[in-house]
């Protein structure tokens, strides 16, 4: 955690010593030249002065005084111009000031002015008169605070909110001074007498504050933060712009957009007024009650119903010129409860593409009000998408926002993965309207509790409500289990809790380690607490969120409650077990060796990568209370719980399935809900193998051999498991069908990873790649069709296959797949739109390393003149990666001309880290233009696209560049920092240590 200090006064212009006097000769300005004669006659005339005030004792003593009274005033007035300085600088607010309700009227200027005005008027509870100052967030970059006055409200009435920004001048009072604090974005208001004035009128007051702002930065640029600018092209004359203003405030930007108490714990009532220009619409929390319309002044003003209790950062604004789809949740059977308007507005050009999301947000209302039994609490439901959108979504309270690419599916241009996607991410934003916004965690140190439970749920709702389409189990392991071991994985990952207060370090919290390990653990609590009793964790959800409804909650209060759903079982401490897990970094693995017939013991030790540079409190002893669940060799299943360092274990002898004691095996983590990895001595593991080969359906669940293969993956880059004992294991595919993709995925990332390693310093290469195209071209290909056609009805995971396959042509070589790709590239390069959407990826990609201009310049066409969301991406992942390093600078320079969005940086720099063709070029493009990097980015962005290219360098030199480069004139977060030595480390060990292995193997 950064060190906080005092809040630093803006500086003083000081005049210099040398300072000169000027003369004007004619045209000519030139010092002013001092003569001999003028210094002397100074100098006497200084000294005549001082002979005069001191030549009596009476003079002295007044010339005494008058310097005395001159150092008391100054030091007084010095005092008061820094008292600031030394009353308040912590990070978060006082306490002793309660907002109530706001009431916020904004006016909105679109072309050409792109600004904003308005007043907000605070209700406040001032529980304390020991402070004579009110600490507010207003951040000073984009905002002008122009009047403010204090009102007492002797008869407050919560009924009756204000709801005007007119107050009695006379009866109010106006701060004697403000100072800013620029660590911590917010004003301390300082009003003389303010404690007289809390005894006479009471505790409820008005804060009156004028402000105004703008929608882009100083350079024109929108910054995707607070209440900014987004722009799209009209689909019909590509050179027109369309403009929104839109609000993103999580976790720290409203205070960007008007002055407010900016911290999740202090929940308030929001009315809100906007107005805008007539050919515009708006859109805020709650419904519009009241539209007027000035023609005269060509403004309208949307006046909107007040909110319930809910934090500063889910409050929303939207002024666009969309279209909508609207439909409606029927609660009829319900009592007390009414219909609920659900809509979905976009871009007109993209209506098309809304049914869907729409269809999805009301199957997850229903799952939802029915799986928490709270009614959903707001009168109306938005989605909208924008154009420029920094997330992937908000969950802001009844008017969710979305990435376009996130909330949209076209049944011709979009692909299965698209689809599950948007699914994703629209059920985990309506998760969250009960789950973080009905109910919202006192600090940002818990923001998992927001995060990591919506992802947790999305999952939960898919499978209920789309299980006919994909299985949102498999899924689950592949999109979130995993990338939380992954990134838990790190010697320099952080707690799921943690005690970040900085604006800075709660943004990057923002990570796998809050989403994705955050809802493993759910996962994993949810499977133990529910042998106990049948649906105890989401009776225990229940009972929290009905508990803390419009109010604030941490970690513990949620343990309580799932432990009272088991009546506090002694033998499973949910708030001490799982306190472990929330407050340990990274995880853990099980070790389990064969001692005897039947019999097994089982160690538990932290997964750590070796030989790479560590935080100074890593803890490489730590123990966790570990829920296991087995299954042998016959089928037979036990739970068992490990909380020390280890255990022995008694198998099922006595319930042989016709094998002899010396054969058995067991198999852990066996329903893959276990946060950990599982590492198997030599004779469980082979006898795991064989049962593979034999037949790997039949022996292994799919979810068990998609927890073995990432396992083993795992090992093998740690060196647990040598890299030619991994290679061999996945030749199973060969011999016994593999039809999951998810362990498809997970071999593919093996051998990508092997092959990333070894291309360009290891000479074993070549052997290397015959044997993983053997794997591929024996395992997998057989899998795939190579041609659908309209009334082919592929599963899901028959199209997942498939686009698997044809993504690794190139890095693979298959050249049999990228020939392929190539001729349907050329019979549609007239008819792009008849491109299969689910291979149309690795086509675009294989086309533009495998051809020149042409290919390349026909990418480019795409992207930019098509109105296929999806397609974009497609083609900009694609010219990432070409070969010619001509073709590289120039999508490089695209980002310079504002020709990729800001929001769409990460993708470039992602791919060109993958190409060794890329990789370099790109490099030293973010180096070089760092500034125009960071300044369209957040610092937290620019850190992840460091780690993007030390996650495929292997060398010191680059380590010392890193050292060299980062400091405080290039500044990331210091875990990006970090974490790129620490990749780089680990990828130099890996070729050390690895490599000799795997290449005498494969010289063999």
């Amino acid at each position: 955690m950064r060190n906080i200090k005092h809040i630093q006064l803006k500086d003083m212009e000081e005049i210099g010593e040398n300072d000169e006097e000027f003369e004007i000769d004619g045209d000519d300005i030139r010092p002013r030249k001092k003569t001999e004669f003028q210094s002397t006659q100074n100098k006497s005339t200084f000294k005549r002065l001082f002979e005069y005030l001191t030549e009596t004792n009476l003079k002295k003593s007044l010339l005494i005084i008058a310097f005395c009274s001159f150092f008391i005033i100054f030091t007084i007035t010095v005092t008061l111009s820094t008292k600031a300085q030394i009353i308040y600088s912590n990070i978060k607010l006082p306490g002793n000031v309660i907002p109530i309700h706001y009431f916020t009227h904004v006016d909105i200027r679109m072309e050409p002015n792109f600004n904003f005005n308005g007043t907000i008027v605070s209700t406040l509870n001032i529980t304390s008169d020991k402070n004579d100052f009110i600490v507010i967030h207003a951040d000073e970059s984009t905002l002008s605070l122009n009047s403010i006055h204090l009102v007492s409200v002797p008869k407050y009435n919560s009924s009756k909110p204000v709801n005007s920004t007119d107050f009695d001048l006379e009866s109010s009072i106006t701060p004697t001074n403000k100072v800013y604090s620029p660590e911590n974005s917010y004003y301390i208001l300082f009003f003389k007498d303010l404690k007289k004035f809390l005894d006479k009128n009471g505790s409820i007051f008005n804060l009156y504050i004028s402000y105004n702002g703008s929608l882009v930065d100083s350079e024109g640029t929108s910054t995707l933060r607070g209440l900014y600018l987004s722009s799209y092209k009209n689909p019909r004359n590509h050179s027109e712009s369309k403009y929104l203003a839109v609000t993103q405030f999580e976790p720290v930007d409203a205070r960007l957009s008007f002055p407010c108490f900016d911290e999740p714990s202090l929940k308030a009532n929001w009315t809100i007024w906007i107005t805008h220009p007539n050919n515009y619409k708006a859109l805020s929390n709650m419904p519009a009650y009241l539209v007027e319309e000035n023609k005269v002044a060509h403004k309208t003003t949307t006046r909107f119903d007040t909110t319930p209790k809910m934090s500063s950062y889910l409050v929303c604004i939207v002024v666009h010129q969309f279209s909508s789809k609207s439909d409606f949740i029927d609660r009829s059977g319900k009592e007390g409860a009414t219909s609920v308007p659900l809509t979905v507005w976009a871009a007109d050009h993209l209506m098309d593409t809304v049914d869907f999301s729409l269809d999805m947000a009301k199957k997850s209302f229903v799952f939802f009000e029915d799986y928490f039994d709270i009614l959903y609490p707001l009168p109306k439901m938005d989605l909208v998408a924008i154009p420029d959108f920094a997330a992937g979504a908000m969950e802001n309270f009844g008017l969710m926002t979305f990435r376009e690419s996130d909330l949209l599916y076209s049944t011709k241009t979009s692909d299965q993965e698209n689809k599950q996607r948007v699914a994703e991410v629209v059920s985990h934003e309506i998760a969250h309207q009960w789950f973080g916004d009905l109910v919202t965690m006192k600090w940002w140190n818990d923001l998992w509790l927001n995060e990591g439970f919506a992802t947790f749920m999305s999952y939960k709702c898919m499978q209920k409500v789309l299980i006919d389409e994909f299985d949102s189990e498999e899924i689950f392991q592949y999109s979130s289990k995993q990338p939380g071991l992954d990134i838990d994985a790190s010697p320099f990952t952080h707690t799921i809790s943690n005690n970040y207060t900085d604006p800075l370090d709660i943004m990057a919290s923002f990570d796998s380690v809050t989403y994705d390990k955050g809802s493993s653990i759910l996962l994993m609590l949810e499977a133990m607490i529910d042998r106990v009793r049948e649906n105890a964790f989401r009776d225990g959800i229940r009972n929290y969120l009905k508990k803390y409804a419009y109010g604030n909650a941490e970690t513990n209060d949620l343990w309580d409650m799932l432990y009272e759903s088991i009546q506090r079982d002694p033998m499973i401490v949910i708030p001490d077990i799982m306190n472990q897990w929330t407050t340990y970094p990274g995880f853990p693995q099980i070790k389990i060796d064969s001692i005897g017939a039947d019999s097994y013991r089982i160690t538990q030790s932290k997964f750590t990568q070796p030989n790479t540079t560590r935080p100074s409190d890593f803890n490489a002893n730590s123990l966790w209370p570990i829920p296991i669940k087995v299954v042998d060799n016959c089928e037979n299943t036990d739970d068992l719980y490990i909380s020390n360092k280890s255990i022995q274990y008694k198998g099922w002898s006595e319930k042989a399935c016709g094998t002899s004691p010396k054969d058995s095996f067991i198999f852990a983590n066996s329903d893959a809900t276990g946060f950990y990895r599982t590492l198997y001595d030599s004779s469980i593991f082979d006898k795991i193998v064989n049962r593979l080969n034999d037949n790997a359906t039949k022996h292994f669940t799919t979810l068990q051999r998609i927890s073995f293969a990432d396992d083993l993956y795992a090992f093998s880059k740690i060196g647990a498991v040598p890299t030619s004992v991994a290679l061999k294991t996945f030749n199973y595919t060969t011999v016994s069908v593999e039809p999951n993709f998810v362990v498809w995925k997970d071999i593919l990332s093996f051998l990508s990873f092997v092959h990333n390693r070894l291309e360009t310093v290891v000479p074993c290469y070549i052997q290397y790649i015959k044997k993983a195209q053997y794997i591929f071209n024996h395992g997998l290909l057989p899998l795939i069709k190579l041609d659908i056609h309209p009334d082919d009805e592929l599963s899901y995971n028959q199209l997942e296959l498939r686009k698997s396959a044809f993504s690794k042509v190139n890095s693979l070589s298959i050249t049999s797949l990228r020939s392929h790709l190539y001729q349907i590239y050329l019979d549609n390069i007239d008819t792009p739109e008849n491109i299969d959407p689910s291979i149309r990826a690795p086509l675009f990609s294989s086309i533009i390393q495998n051809g020149d201009i042409e290919e390349y310049e026909w990418v480019v066409n795409r992207f930019e003149n098509t109105n296929a969301i999806n397609e974009r991406i497609d083609a900009l992942k694609a010219i990432s990666n070409p070969k010619n390093p001509q073709l590289i600078r120039n999508t490089l320079k695209m980002l310079l001309d504002g020709k990729i969005k800001n929001q769409d940086f990460y993708m470039v720099f992602l791919e060109m880290s993958y190409s060794p063709f890329a990789r370099e070029l790109a490099w030293n493009f973010l180096l070089d233009n760092f500034n125009f990097i960071s300044e369209n980015s957040t610092p937290g962005d620019v850190g992840k696209y460091v780690t993007y290219f030390a996650s495929s360098m292997d060398s010191q030199a680059k380590i010392d560049q890193i050292k060299q480069f980062f400091t405080e004139a290039h500044p990331i977060p210091a875990s990006s920092l970090a974490n790129a030595i620490s990749s780089i480390q680990y990828n130099m060990n890996w070729l050390k240590n690895q490599a000799p292995e795997l290449c005498n193997f494969l010289n063999k």
